[in-house]
């Protein structure tokens, strides 16, 4: 599978894809990642690109990608140019996604929650880890126990969230 996440500095998004490759990772998968800053570090665009699987480059060409993560609206389309035609691409973002773009508002699940849009990047991570990557919530704990060293609470709390937010979502596309 071959991931691209875009966002802005100060959004989690290089966490986000640590979180998700070393997932991998534990799951006896190889993984290699990249990963481009904006100007500024804060507030810039950024890039990460995930490969997990059998790959020997670490880029994703446009066009390729299985997956697509937006962490700020404004840099989806950085993202969708690198994914194939009918590929997912998940959008932090209020509203109803259309076709292949999922919308959830994981600023808004994690200021509700925990007090702080900060943790969205790890509502995301619960939220695709369930859906896309098929992951258990104990895995993902497990592997945000061995990368992050504080708030762990809040941290596990956010993950929580985003996998319990795409268990509603099941839940709701049924009724």
């Amino acid at each position: 599978m071959q991931v691209v996440i875009t966002g802005r500095g100060g959004q989690g998004v290089i966490l986000l894809a640590r979180v998700l490759g070393e997932w991998a990772v534990s799951k006896g998968q190889g993984v290699i990642s990249t990963e481009t800053h904006g100007m500024a570090t804060r507030g810039g665009s950024v890039l990460t690109q995930l490969k997990i699987g059998r790959y020997f480059s670490p880029g994703v060409e446009m066009g390729e990608g299985d997956l697509g993560i937006s962490m700020h609206p404004a840099e989806q389309e950085n993202a969708r140019k690198f994914l194939k035609d009918g590929s997912p691409l998940v959008v932090n973002q209020e509203g109803v996604g259309n076709g292949n773009e999922v919308f959830i508002n994981a600023s808004k699940v994690a200021q509700e929650a925990l007090g702080t849009p900060l943790y969205a990047n790890l509502v995301m991570a619960g939220f695709v880890g369930k859906r896309y990557l098929k992951a258990q919530l104990k895995e993902l704990n497990s592997v945000l126990l061995e990368v992050v060293s504080k708030r762990i609470e809040e941290n596990l709390e956010a993950l929580r969230l985003g996998f319990e937010y795409e268990e509603r979502r099941d839940v709701s596309a049924r009724v």
